[in-house]
C-alpha cells in the first residue's frame, strides 16, 4: 500500500506540539493556521541547479496581505540575503533553523542555497532530481505557489501544477508551474526531474493525463494511462469531480518514494516491474488525489486519509469482484496478529505509518471504520455524506469531526457514539455465541440466542444468519452489552447459525476463521527458526531474514520444544519435518514455503520452508513483500505463486434440535 504526501521533517514535530497544546487545553497558532485564510500569501519560487556540486540556487518572493504575521522557517538552508519592501534586511550568515518573523508591508525576497548532501528526502544527481524534503524556506500556514525551475536542456520536470509552460534558451530549459490552490507548509511543493524521462500524453473527460517513465518502462505507458482512466471514471462516479485538470504518473529510482502529490503521483521503479497496474499502488494513490491532496488531514486531530484510500481503492477493487469480505478478513487478521505485541492507540492519534502496528491501525482499522460507517448510513446516504465532506473541505484540511458532521447532516442522526467508540477508543471486541436454544412452535421454530463480547464493551451491529436444508434467513442485531439474549422466529428448521460471515464488524477472528499466513506466523510470540542439524551456516541468509523479523534460532530442538512454539522448519531433510516432502512440490516448486496450523495446537503455526538454502535474497524479498498468504511457490523460472488456505467464514455453531 502506498501513501499520501510524505510530510516534511517538521511535520511530526509540529504535530506533536499541536497535540501537546490540545492536551494542555490551549489553542496553538499552528491549529489556527490549519484553516486556509481568505487570501493566502502568494509564493513565487525560482530555482536553478548546480548538479555536479549537488546544490540548489533559489530566489523566493512572498507576497502577503499587509500587517499579517508571517513566520518563515529556513531550516538548514543557507540564506544569502533577505529584502522586505525593497530594503535589505540581512546579508548572509543567518543562523540555520532560526525562525524569521515579519509583518509584511511589501514583497519579501529571499536568496538562498541548498546543499542537498546535507538534507533529507532530497536527491540532486546527474539525470535524477527529486525534491520532497526541506528545499526552500517554508512559510507557516497556507500559500499559493508558482514555481519556476531552470534545468539543463534535455530534462523533463514535474511539480504540482494545473498549468505548465516550457521554454528553452542558451542550452537550458525553463519550466513554469502554476498551482492556484492553497497548500499547507506541512505538505508544500515538490519537484521531480530527469533527462531520461520519456513523456506520454493522453486525456480523459477534460483531464490531461501524462506518464514520465524511463526508457526501460516506456512500453508500459499505454497500459498505465488506460488504468488511470478507469480509476478516474470510478472515482468520479463515487466521489464527485476529479479535483484537478491534470494528473501525471512519474517513475522514480528512490526506494520508499511512492506517494500521491497534488496533480502527480510518484511511483517507485519496482512498482512498474510488476507490469500489471492493478497489482501496484496506482489505484490507491489516485484515490489520494481526493483524500489527502484536495482535502488534507488535520494531523493534530488524526489522519483519516489512509483509511479512506484503502477503502475506496484496495477494498473496492475486491468488492467489485465479490471479494470485499476477503479484504476485510485480511485487515482483521493483520490487526489481530500485529497488535498482540504492540500497544494499541486510538485511531484519532494516528498521523502516519511508522511500523507495521501503526499501518494496520491507521490503514486497516481506518478502512473498517469507514465500512461500518457505510453500513450505519446505507449506501446512498454514505455516498452523499462523502461527497458533502469533499465539497465542504475542498482545498483545505479536515478532521474526523468534519467527516462526522457531514454524515450527521445527511443522515439527520447523532453519530457521536460511533466516532467516540471507533475513533477515540481502542479495542477489538471478541464475539461469542454463549447459548442457543430451539423451540418448535406449531409449524415455526423459535431460536433464543445468547451472544457475548469480550474486552471493552462496544455497540455492535451484528449480521446473524440461520441456515438449514429448507432455507436461510438473515437478521441484524445490536449487541450493546457484555451478554444479551435475542429471539428469532423462523419458518424452517435451522441447522446452524453464522455471525458476521462477511466480516462487516471490526472484531477478533476465531481460530477457525483466521487463515494461517506468513504475517500471522511472523507476529507469533516465541517464534523459532529451525535449520537442519549442523547446517546453520548453509542457511545463514534465510535465518537472518527471519531473526531480523523477531524469530529466534533453535538448533537441535527436543520434541517438547517442537510442540510448544510456532516454528519455521528449514530444508527438505530436517528431522523437524512432520511429513515427507511432496514430490510434485519438489518438481514444480524448487523453493516452497507453507504455513499451516499445528495439529496438536491450532493456535500455533508451523512453516515448512523447503529449498530455503537455494532462495536468493531477492527471492526472499518477493516472499516477504506479500505476507498475506499461506503457500509460496518459487518455480525454476523465478516466478512466484501465492495461495491462501480458506477457512470457514464467520462464527459458526451447529444448533441443537428440540
Amino acid at each position: 500500500m502506498g501513501g499520501q504526501r510524505t510530510n516534511r521533517g517538521l511535520s511530526l514535530l509540529l504535530t506533536g506540539l499541536l497535540v501537546l497544546a490540545a492536551a494542555l487545553g490551549g489553542t496553538s497558532p499552528g491549529q489556527a493556521a490549519l484553516r486556509p485564510p481568505q487570501a493566502p500569501p502568494e509564493y513565487r519560487l525560482q530555482v536553478s541547479f548546480d548538479i555536479p556540486r549537488k546544490k540548489i540556487l533559489g530566489q523566493a518572493t512572498i507576497l502577503a496581505p499587509p500587517g499579517r504575521k508571517l513566520s518563515i522557517n529556513p531550516g538548514e538552508l543557507s540564506i544569502k540575503s533577505l529584502e522586505h519592501n525593497g530594503k535589505r534586511v540581512l546579508r548572509g550568515g543567518y543562523p540555520p533553523d532560526r525562525e524569521i518573523v515579519l509583518y509584511p508591508r511589501g514583497p519579501i525576497k529571499i536568496s538562498y542555497e541548498v546543499d542537498i548532501k546535507k538534507t533529507d528526502n532530497n536527491t540532486v544527481a546527474p539525470g535524477d532530481i527529486l525534491l520532497n524534503g526541506m528545499w526552500y524556506p517554508t512559510v507557516e500556514g497556507f500559500c499559493r505557489f508558482r514555481l519556476t525551475a531552470v534545468l539543463p536542456a534535455g530534462y523533463q520536470a514535474v511539480s504540482e501544477a494545473e498549468q505548465v509552460s516550457v521554454s528553452e534558451k542558451n542550452g537550458q530549459v525553463e519550466f513554469r508551474f502554476d498551482f492556484p490552490y492553497p497548500l499547507h507548509d506541512l505538505d508544500g511543493i515538490n519537484l521531480a526531474a530527469s533527462n531520461r524521462f520519456v513523456v506520454s500524453h493522453d486525456s480523459w473527460n477534460g483531464i490531461e493525463l501524462l506518464t514520465y517513465l524511463f526508457p526501460e518502462e516506456r512500453h508500459l505507458a499505454p497500459r498505465y494511462l488506460e488504468r488511470a482512466k478507469r480509476v478516474l471514471e470510478k472515482g468520479q462516479r463515487l466521489l464527485g469531480p476529479f479535483p484537478y485538470r491534470r494528473l501525471a504518473l512519474v517513475e522514480t529510482l528512490q526506494d520508499g518514494a511512492t506517494q500521491a502529490l497534488p496533480t502527480f503521483i510518484l511511483m517507485e521503479r519496482q512498482d512498474f516491474l510488476l507490469e500489471e497496474p492493478d497489482r501496484t499502488p496506482l489505484d490507491h494513490e489516485i484515490v489520494h488525489q481526493w483524500f489527502g491532496c484536495a482535502v488534507s488531514a488535520d494531523y493534530s486531530r488524526g489522519n483519516w486519509c489512509e483509511g479512506m484510500a484503502i477503502y475506496f481503492a484496495d477494498h473496492l477493487l475486491l468488492e467489485e469482484k465479490g471479494q470485499g469480505w476477503q479484504c476485510r478478513r485480511r485487515i482483521l487478521s493483520g490487526f489481530q496478529s500485529l497488535m498482540q505485541r504492540s500497544r494499541e492507540f486510538p485511531l484519532r492519534d494516528f498521523t502516519e505509518r511508522f511500523d507495521n502496528p501503526s499501518r494496520v491501525l491507521g490503514y486497516g482499522k481506518g478502512a473498517m471504520v469507514i465500512h461500518m460507517l457505510r453500513r450505519q448510513l446505507g449506501d446512498q446516504r454514505f455516498s452523499q455524506a462523502v461527497r458533502l465532506f469533499l465539497k465542504t473541505n475542498l482545498f483545505g484540511v479536515a478532521s474526523w469531526q468534519d467527516l462526522q458532521k457531514s454524515c450527521e447532516t445527511v443522515s439527520h442522526r447523532n453519530l457521536s457514539w460511533f466516532f467516540r467508540q471507533w475513533v477515540d477508543a481502542v479495542g477489538q471486541p471478541q464475539i461469542r455465541i454463549d447459548k442457543a436454544v430451539i423451540t418448535k412452535i406449531g409449524q415455526e421454530f423459535r431460536v433464543n440466542l445468547t451472544l457475548g463480547q469480550g474486552g471493552l464493551v462496544k455497540r455492535l451491529s451484528l449480521p446473524v444468519r440461520f441456515s438449514g436444508p429448507q432455507g436461510s434467513r438473515s437478521f441484524q442485531v445490536d449487541l450493546c452489552r457484555k451478554t444479551e439474549l435475542f429471539s428469532f422466529r423462523l419458518d424452517f428448521k435451522p441447522e446452524k447459525v453464522i455471525i458476521d460471515e462477511n466480516y462487516d464488524v471490526f472484531r477478533k477472528l476465531t481460530p477457525d476463521e483466521n487463515p494461517p499466513t506468513l504475517e500471522r506466523l511472523l507476529a507469533t510470540p516465541g517464534l523459532r527458526v529451525v535449520p537442519p542439524p549442523g547446517e546453520k551456516e548453509r542457511y545463514r541468509e534465510v535465518i537472518s531474514k527471519f531473526t531480523s523479523r523477531g524469530a529466534r534460532l533453535l538448533e537441535n530442538p527436543t520434541q517438547a520444544q517442537l510442540q510448544s512454539a510456532s516454528l519455521i522448519i528449514l530444508g527438505r531433510n530436517n528431522p523437524g519435518l512432520t511429513h515427507s516432502p511432496d514430490e510434485k512440490d519438489s518438481r514444480e516448486c524448487p523453493v516452497v514455503l507453507k504455513v499451516r496450523p499445528q495439529l496438536q495446537s491450532p493456535r500455533l503455526l508451523t512453516a515448512t520452508f523447503l529449498g530455503a538454502a537455494e532462495a536468493s535474497p531477492a527471492d526472499l524479498e518477493k516472499i516477504f513483500a506479500f505476507p498475506f498468504y499461506s503457500t509460496y511457490c518459487l518455480n525454476s523460472e523465478k516466478q512466484i505463486f501465492r495461495s491462501l488456505i480458506e477457512t470457514q467464514p464467520g462464527i459458526r455453531v451447529q444448533l441443537p434440535y428440540p
